[in-house]
């Protein structure tokens, strides 16, 4: 019973905290910011999915856990990518129009 209430407000604590860094990504003006909240999001899930597989003594559950955190590197890797291609680009062209 008491490892039931430890484990619920454990996912309690997660989902505040997933909630608090939505807030933190509508808040935020720059693309950067927005990119490490969705990084920080994604590690909460990582162990909203966690302490839920502990809750229900399902080890399977982890395998999701496993193929998400590899999607979210990969997200992660793709968004930065894009972010210095777009930096590049704009460096690019204030080069063209200074001459």
């Amino acid at each position: 019973m008491l490892f039931h209430r430890i484990m619920a407000g454990f996912l309690l604590i997660l989902a505040l905290c997933v909630l608090g860094a939505l807030v933190y990504i509508a808040r935020s003006g720059h693309f950067t910011d927005r990119l490490v909240g969705v990084n920080l999001i994604s590690t909460l899930i990582l162990n909203f999915i966690v302490v839920l597989a502990l809750f229900l003594k399902n080890t399977a559950i982890l395998d999701i856990d496993v193929v998400y955190a590899l999607l979210s590197f990969q997200a992660v890797v793709v968004l930065s990518r894009i972010l210095r291609l777009r930096k590049l680009a704009d460096q690019q062209r204030r080069k063209e129009e200074r001459r």
